[in-house]
């Protein structure tokens, strides 16, 4: 069994003057783009958006030495003696309630969430007591600190709870609430345009004339595109015209800060995006990657406004959104860098590829070896325009530029969707 990692480190030029998809995506990087604004959001509202500014704590928290559980205060060094111990209960004391103190040789009734009574040291949880008339009786004795959340515990006043550059989860919601913020500084939403070329394309379930096809990219796109961080301007398909290509880049760029295209990327006579940049005024290049499926790649600007040129097979844009153009619109966005994280698993059977590309290819979770380990059915070598193979699929197989032949068992890297 051969293991196949890192993914890193493979010869993804393979010699043949291919461009990593990583040097791509940093030449992206590199066109600098205008800062968005800040703007402030309530917090019930800003799940998704992206933190501008560090969240401090307001306070300390627990913001008071706080019941642990449902059982009774008592004080440790006022148990004489081996026990068992019986003390009289003084009070009672619920979440929410003003802090009491605790007589000499007495217990409080206390409730998860509430204050410590003053002078106490343990709470004593309800399952290890017996009540008895007016009192309790224990055997086990108490450690000093037992069941208590001492002030400050979770998060100390002043301390940074949250950095900025965070795309804001329930989770960061949560935090942001227990440090006593009622509304976040974010970024603006990202301003971003769609644009599919293609004189073949039509909406999908329209009436269908012979040459003619359904548009997936654009619906696809704009599913991938619906983050609560990306202010997407309403899609649009344009026909394989200098012309009117030229004129939706225009449009576009005076609103978008970045603007996807799908097809036309190859350089073909029909493929026009990169002359349709420049026919608006902007600056293209064509770029070549040792990826596969996605090798097509337009990089461009209009004005403030980058322009990414995906290719027009789905699967590739699909590959090409997730490796360069979802890094890149986090990048402008403001949000902190995320590396791929893949996790690792075995082939379900052996294959041979053409080795000199990278391949992100489709893959099936089909169960798990003798190890353990997660086992992948890979979909086929043509895969790059097979849409359904795409929707079964759990996630990308990384095989390495290099290698040519996978057996049986082998170990590749694996992106998950929801990961990926």
């Amino acid at each position: 069994m051969t293991a196949h990692r890192p993914i890193e480190k493979d010869c993804c030029a393979g010699g043949t003057g291919l461009m990593p998809p990583e040097t791509a995506l940093a030449r992206a990087i590199r066109l600098k783009a205008e800062e968005l604004p800040v703007t402030q959001v309530p917090l019930m509202t800003a799940r998704g958006m992206i933190l501008a500014v560090p969240v401090l704590a307001a306070a300390d928290g627990p913001p008071f030495d706080a019941c642990a559980m449902d059982g009774y205060a008592v004080t440790t060094t006022a148990l004489a003696g081996a026990g068992p111990w019986a003390l009289p209960v003084s009070g009672n004391v619920a979440a929410g309630d003003a802090p009491v103190s605790l007589c000499p040789g007495a217990a409080v009734r206390v409730l998860t969430g509430a204050t410590l009574p003053h002078g106490a040291d343990a709470v004593i949880m309800q399952e290890e007591v017996t009540r008895v008339s007016d009192g309790i009786r224990f055997s086990r004795h108490p450690e000093p600190g037992q069941n208590i959340r001492p002030q400050g515990s979770d998060m100390q006043a002043g301390a940074t709870i949250l950095s900025p550059g965070r795309i804001l989860t329930p989770r960061d919601i949560a935090a942001a609430a227990a440090s006593g913020q009622g509304a976040l500084l974010v970024r603006a939403r990202l301003p971003m345009a769609l644009i599919a070329s293609g004189s073949e394309l039509l909406d999908p379930g329209a009436p269908r004339a012979p040459g003619q096809i359904w548009n997936v990219n654009l619906p696809m796109l704009a599913a991938l595109a619906d983050q609560r961080w990306i202010d997407l301007a309403p899609p649009m398909t344009v026909v394989d015209r200098l012309a009117p290509m030229a004129e939706a880049l225009r449009e576009a760029a005076t609103h978008a800060h970045l603007i996807l295209t799908s097809g036309g990327a190859c350089g073909g006579e029909t493929d026009l995006v990169a002359r349709a940049i420049q026919a608006a005024g902007g600056t293209a290049e064509t770029l070549r990657l040792a990826m596969k499926p996605g090798k097509p790649l337009v990089l461009g600007r209009i004005g403030r406004a980058i322009v990414l040129g995906l290719p027009g097979n789905p699967v590739a844009a699909f590959v090409t959104w997730q490796m360069i153009a979802l890094p890149l619109a986090r990048h402008l966005a403001g949000a902190t860098p995320v590396p791929q994280r893949p996790c690792f698993a075995t082939l379900d059977r052996a294959l041979a590829r053409a080795p000199g590309r990278r391949e992100y290819r489709p893959a099936r979770l089909v169960g798990h070896d003798i190890s353990g380990r997660p086992m992948l059915e890979l979909g086929p070598r043509d895969f790059s325009a097979r849409i359904a193979g795409l929707a079964k699929a759990d996630g990308l197989a990384i095989l390495p530029a290099d290698a040519a032949h996978f057996e049986a068992g082998d170990e590749v890297a694996f992106l998950p969707f929801d990961t990926a």
